[in-house]
């Protein structure tokens, strides 16, 4: 199972360093935030060359929309996850 090393700072100047086990939603997260990083290269890929015709830049713009999505959806999902409560108790740990 995948796991991260998630550290905090407190005011202090202690720090804290903790895993984390990346189950379910963050492992589906973590392949969203890869597909997002596909589309992003595609877009630079598909940005650098000459789109003049009308349907490269509808193709560009979906390959965007696409992208942005991913990332939203994402984030959203780490949301719902409780990766927020995850770092608010890092911080207290660090108290």
């Amino acid at each position: 199972m995948p796991t991260v090393m998630i550290s905090s700072l407190a005011e202090d100047g202690s720090t804290s360093v903790g895993s984390y086990s990346l189950c379910f939603p963050y492992y589906i997260a973590g392949k969203v935030f890869a597909l997002t990083f596909l589309c992003y290269l595609s877009m630079g890929y598909l940005a650098s060359r000459d789109g003049s015709s009308a349907a490269m830049n509808w193709i560009e713009q979906g390959v965007n929309t696409l992208g942005q999505a991913f990332l939203l959806f994402g984030v959203v999902s780490l949301h719902k996850a409780g990766l927020r409560e995850l770092s608010s108790e890092l911080a207290l740990g660090a108290k």
